[in-house]
């Protein structure tokens, strides 16, 4: 399910002159010129398509972006593939510092008993 849905984003995304790789937008000049920095405006980020898009039963996620947020320059930082893995990444970061957090906290707790 998922496959299927990122390669239809793909090509509307490549049709229509946003995708990360293929970048054409015809309103590129007006965007960039509206941007009080132009070195910093960066050119499309593709959507994020939850790890679990399609199952049944959980929630269906998918974010679409409407400015890349002055994301890395590099075209393949921002593919739908590049934005799956950094946010699972991310994820994951987050789970082992809560996890971290909690040892630290029980380990508090030992050393005033």
């Amino acid at each position: 399910m998922i496959k299927a849905l990122e390669r239809s984003l793909n090509k509307y995304y490549e049709k229509c002159g946003i995708s990360a790789l293929k970048f054409d937008c015809k309103h590129y000049k007006v965007c960039k010129s509206r941007c009080k920095d132009t070195s910093k405006f960066t050119k499309a980020k593709e959507p994020y398509i939850g790890a679990f898009y399609g199952k049944k039963n959980v929630p269906k996620l998918l974010f679409l972006s409407l400015d890349s947020g002055g994301e890395k320059k590099r075209r393949k930082t921002r593919t739908i593939e590049a934005v799956r893995k950094n946010t699972l990444r991310l994820t994951n970061l987050a789970i082992k510092i809560s996890e971290f957090i909690e040892t630290y906290d029980d380990l508090k707790k030992i050393d005033k008993e």
